[in-house]
């Protein structure tokens, strides 16, 4: 007997012993800004490296509920406040309180797309512009190239199917890799991406690096990188409703859709013990004034939805899934034609990541993207006179280890994709390409105050000769406040399906284009040099200089009048200055500004590089009450004299015109009228500046907007 109750007893003490070890604890505490001790709400209170978390209330309050013994790194945040992480050990005998510092610099802030592993902002060695929440919200922008065209050294142009088109320091669009959470954006009609497929909605920040990244990135990244941070935000209002009204030129009028555009957004976020889910959906209809020259849409239609879902199956183990869906139908009239052009695209990818330890991260990503585009054009009374298809489609498998000690990182990766494309244009029909990427990036300090990164790619298509991309940069701090950033890289441009295998006939502007499949991938070097300033809390000013030289470009050749075909010729050399610079004059006023230098020059014709602006600037200032309920924005850019070709159909040439310098000035103003609403008015191109050749085409233009954040329970 008394043998039995000491094994009862024993049993006891240790299914008591194993439930403490196990058992899970709160965390509380209490959110202020640090000048006033005025409580914050929908701060970001994160354990980081976990999915655990909270967001603060109406009084600065939140709590985590259910965490497993042990020490955790705090990760604490808001738009306009700098960044806190902070070691916590829970059980916490006492709530916590944190004060935030109010600021815009955001150099708190953590960026991936330098190293492909999280740094704080102002440690980060690779140099990286962000463009913030903050900025985003003050933007009045819709999507990612109105947002863009906003800033000094880019340029946002309209394609010839409509679409946005970017380039940054002079560089075309086909050199600057976009994409979204570190994955790319397929569907380059004519090499380009269409930006406006990218609403500002699901942004939560933009990071660009400008400069061959192809020792990460692989091709495409030969002038440089933008890539999208979508928003995951923990909140105590998860659901998020907006209504915007934009005017059409010269008609401002709500109520009937006749002109102007209509944007509903939607957008939600929710968390449970293992599960975390985000929606965001987004539809803009719009009826335009004829007032392009090459662009004839009398309307258009855009739906985007999209939704994430993330799955903690243990403390080491996590997946996520996402899927987007976009849809773009345009459409005009005229006495002589009808044209509707359908574009959409579908992505998927699934995503295991694997912690065997605190200091090492595995992550295994398969990606299937599909993108078709369908044009017709028929006379009034029925008759089709064109109709082109378009699909590609893209698989990949990318693996990718991460390893970490101190301020030491490994990265080591491979990418497994295969590419195949149908169009009209291309002969042949069906084409399909598979290619494999293998990189590795170390990043190291040298001593406390140099940090060293040395990258390496390999890249092979199995029908072009494989590609070596190497990348060496370096950063150094000194006296405080100064850093100084050294990058030098290559990166490589593989020839399109459309580069290699376009046949095409434009009978309607009487020329032919023939591809050639003998092309050879473009390659650039580039060169950037930086000092950067930064005095706490006040201000901010950097100083880059770069060169950038293209080789082995692709350019249009004249076989006979009216044929052209694309070969191997030029040689380009980019380089040029930039400025940029932020004040924070008080915890009301911000300004920040930007000027660059471009002087680009093609080595192979002895000329400068048309359609560039030699020097932009932008200028932006901000007000924001005490109070935080009303704020307002200010922006200007301005766009110096320059250079444009124009392709002649009645000569057959190519003729050089003189542009003249010209500023757009948008302003947008909030008032937030309770807790859960905000109302926005904003004017966008102030000055009605219009060039129906070049752009903009539209306008001023003015908006109303109402905001709704719903609580959740």
């Amino acid at each position: 007997m008394y043998t039995r109750q000491c094994k009862l007893t024993f049993l006891f003490i240790t299914y008591l012993l194993t439930t403490l070890s196990a058992a899970n604890y709160p965390l509380r505490g209490v959110v202020k800004e640090k000048s006033s001790g005025r409580p914050l709400s929908d701060v970001n209170v994160i354990l980081a490296g976990t999915d655990m978390g909270a967001a603060t209330d109406a009084e600065g309050v939140f709590l985590i509920k259910a965490i497993p013994q042990g020490a955790y790194t705090l990760q604490v945040s808001a738009i306009g406040f700098e960044e806190v992480r902070l070691a916590v050990s829970v059980p916490q005998s006492e709530p916590l309180e944190i004060n935030l510092e109010e600021t815009f610099f955001q150099m708190g802030s953590v960026v991936v797309t330098g190293t492909r592993s999280g740094r704080i902002h102002q440690n980060a060695p690779i140099a990286t512009e962000v463009i913030s929440r903050h900025e985003i919200d003050q933007s009045g922008a819709l999507d990612l190239g109105e947002l863009l065209d906003q800033r000094s050294g880019v340029s946002v142009s309209t394609s010839v199917e409509g679409g946005t088109i970017v380039n940054i320091l002079g560089m075309d669009s086909k050199y600057v890799l976009i994409l979204v959470d570190g994955q790319p954006v397929i569907g380059k009609f004519n090499n380009r991406n269409a930006l406006d497929q990218i609403s500002t909605a699901i942004i939560d920040k933009v990071e660009i690096i400008k400069g061959p990244s192809s020792s990460l990135y692989g091709s495409e990244a030969m002038g440089g990188v933008i890539n999208v941070i979508t928003r995951r935000k923990i909140s105590a209002r998860p659901l998020s409703l907006k209504l915007r009204y934009t005017s059409g030129d010269r008609s401002f009028n709500p109520f009937v859709r006749d002109r102007g555009k209509y944007d509903l957004r939607l957008n939600y976020f929710n968390q449970w013990k293992v599960f975390n889910l985000q929606f965001d959906f987004d539809y803009l209809a719009a009826n335009v004034d004829k007032t392009i020259q090459y662009i004839d849409i009398d309307q258009y239609d855009r739906v985007s939805f999209g939704n994430t879902i993330e799955w903690k199956w243990s403390d080491r183990q996590k997946f996520k899934w996402n899927t987007t869906h976009f849809v773009n139908q345009e459409a005009s009239e005229t006495i002589l034609m009808n044209t509707e052009t359908k574009i959409i695209r579908n992505t998927n990818f699934l995503e295991y990541q694997l912690t065997p330890f605190h200091n090492w991260q595995i992550k295994s990503l398969f990606r299937w993207d599909r993108y078709q585009r369908d044009y017709t054009q028929n006379r009034p009374w029925g008759a089709l006179v064109k109709a082109e298809h378009t699909t590609e489609e893209q698989q990949e498998l990318e693996v990718n280890s991460l390893f970490t000690v101190g301020k030491s990182s490994l990265n080591v990766g491979a990418e497994y994709s295969r590419d195949q494309f149908f169009s009209d244009r291309v002969a042949g029909g069906l084409r399909s390409l598979p290619s494999l990427g293998i990189y590795g990036q170390l990043e190291y300090s040298l001593t406390s105050h140099i940090t060293l990164v040395n990258g390496l790619r390999w890249d092979d298509n199995q029908e072009i000769d494989p590609v070596f991309s190497p990348r060496i940069a370096a950063m150094m701090e000194f006296a405080d406040r100064w850093k100084f950033r050294y990058s030098w890289g290559q990166g490589f441009r593989m020839p399109s399906f459309m580069d290699r295998y376009i046949n095409w006939n434009h009978q309607q502007f009487g020329y032919e284009i023939i591809g050639n499949p003998n092309l050879k991938p473009e390659t650039s070097a580039g060169t950037s040099v930086g000092f950067e300033y930064y005095h706490q809390g006040e201000y901010l000013v950097s100083l880059t200089l770069y060169r950038n030289l293209f080789r082995q470009m692709i350019v249009d050749y004249l076989i006979s009048p009216g044929k052209f075909t694309y070969v191997n010729v030029d040689r380009v050399r980019y380089m040029g200055i930039e400025i940029q610079g932020r004040w924070y004059a008080s915890r009301q006023w911000l300004a920040s500004w930007g000027y660059n230098w471009a002087y680009n020059k093609n080595l192979t014709t002895g000329k400068l590089v048309a359609n560039q602006p030699i020097h932009t600037a932008h200028l932006r200032g901000s007000y924001k009450s005490l109070d935080g309920r009303f704020s307002s924005a200010l922006k200007l850019k301005f766009v110096g004299p320059y250079s444009v070709d124009e392709f002649v159909v009645a000569t057959q040439t190519m003729e050089t015109h003189e542009r003249q310098a010209y500023s757009l000035i948008d302003v947008d103003s909030k008032l937030k009228i309770t807790d859960d609403l905000t109302f926005v008015l904003g004017v966008l191109n102030l000055l009605n500046k219009t060039d129906q050749q070049y752009g903009p085409f539209i306008g001023r233009q003015f908006y109303i907007e109402l905001t709704s954040n719903l609580k959740g329970k």
